[in-house]
């Protein structure tokens, strides 16, 4: 992890370039890791993290559809700042070299993507395939550069193109991938991925399943006694409340369980976006202006990050394909919708014409989230019935849908009214 910190911190140096023109545009990007373990497919290098903006969304009604309500608001690409850069999480499964290589990738397409959407004469409905052409050509220019001069020249290589095309990288690397505050406003957002993917949400509570229902007992003991214990962990529930700790930790990041002063009575699950850690068994949890101090807490953890106690989502990889999977379904329903109420002409068409585009990416999509579950997916088990809490089967609270803004809501920040 040292070793790669250090190569890290060093080509985020190296591919930052002078903002140089008056009119440029910085992308501003932060480099961290995240270590999953097992959880997730080995196919998964790294991916985006787009900061959430805290504030609800408005979305507008498209004639002939049902209204929406408020949103969870992701930021863009084109619209952080060094305030709010996009992250990129380097998976740290991988040896140095392999960390190296998908992260120019990675920057050298960003640029890439930016400058061509900036070019305008964008083909909406074919702009999967022409996006797909563009990550082709950047990322084949990084291995041909990484294989004749190695990665110091790629990323040198990458700086200078992001200021010709008036879009310089300003990059950094910093250990801690979301502190406490960045993870509480995506906890909504995270438990929104769970609802609404079927495919993800199986392969979580099959986890919560073997985490909390198995009791293994080894050597020549009693089975009056193993099933004595066996009736207390029913009968307290503590079953119940494992597969909840289980479910928090991989979904928020973080899962705590305060057993309280009388265990029988005061165990209880806290909220995890409360949560501010005090040390290994006691934390404080902050509902509005009060705080209350918990001890002794169980706490663990979803991915892991360097120098930090809170962990990271399992979840976070899947964030950017539901806002996808949500705006490519409302893409076909408005088609539908538009095809049996009168519309202008040429919305119709416009409506009609992106419904190949939405049907491909929604194949992709699924394609992408099945290949990034890995052997999650396929645990041999099956989840009972009362895995969780009676009315707790879906988590909340969980945000009512994700979209992209690309500027702060202007407006009643109070009531989430927005120009």
């Amino acid at each position: 992890m040292a070793a790669s910190a250090s190569a890290l911190t060093e080509l985020a140096r190296l591919t930052s370039a002078d903002p140089g023109q008056r009119d440029a545009r910085p992308l501003h990007v932060r480099l961290s890791h995240f270590e999953h373990g097992a959880a997730l497919s080995l196919q998964l290098f790294g991916f985006a993290v787009l900061p959430a903006t805290g504030e609800p969304v408005i979305r507008p009604t498209p004639p002939g559809m049902a209204a929406k309500p408020p949103a969870a608001g992701l930021r863009p690409p084109e619209a952080v700042s060094a305030e709010d850069p996009l992250i990129y999480a380097v998976i740290a499964n991988y040896s140095v070299p392999v960390q190296i290589e998908h992260t120019l990738a990675t920057l050298a397409m960003l640029v890439a993507r930016q400058e061509f959407v900036s070019g305008g004469g964008l083909n909406i409905p074919e702009i999967d395939r022409q996006a797909a052409e563009v990550d082709t050509r950047a990322a084949t220019a990084v291995r041909d550069t990484l294989r004749s001069q190695g990665w110091r020249a790629a990323a040198q290589a990458i700086s200078a193109r992001s200021a010709a095309a008036g879009l310089p990288l300003a990059v950094t690397y910093s250990p801690v991938l979301m502190n406490a505050s960045a993870l509480a406003l995506r906890a909504p957002i995270l438990r929104h991925v769970y609802n609404e993917m079927p495919e993800v949400r199986r392969a979580i509570d099959k986890v919560a399943t073997m985490l909390s229902q198995g009791l293994m007992t080894v050597g020549s003991g009693s089975e009056r006694v193993a099933a004595f214990a066996r009736d207390l962990l029913d009968v307290g529930s503590t079953r119940t409340y494992l597969a909840h700790l289980a479910r928090d930790a991989f979904v928020c990041g973080n899962g705590y369980l305060s057993f309280g002063t009388l265990p029988d009575e005061d165990m209880r699950l806290l909220p995890p976006e409360q949560v501010t850690i005090l040390d290994s068994a006691t934390v404080r949890v902050t509902d509005g202006r009060t705080d209350v101090v918990h001890r002794p807490v169980m706490h663990i953890t979803g991915a892991e990050q360097q120098g930090s106690p809170y962990g990271l989502s399992v979840l976070e990889p899947f964030v950017h394909l539901q806002n996808e999977r949500e705006a490519f379904r409302e893409s076909l329903g408005m088609a539908e919708a538009w095809e049996q109420i009168p519309a202008p002409e040429f919305a119709r068409t416009w409506a009609l014409g992106t419904v190949p585009l939405a049907r491909r990416r929604l194949k992709d999509i699924d394609d992408r989230i099945t290949a990034t579950l890995g052997a999650t997916a396929h645990l041999e088990v099956e989840p009972p019935a009362d895995l969780y809490f009676p009315g707790h089967e879906l988590m909340a609270p969980a945000a009512a849908g994700l979209s992209l803004v690309t500027r702060e809501p202007a407006g009643n920040a109070a009531t989430g009214e927005q120009d």
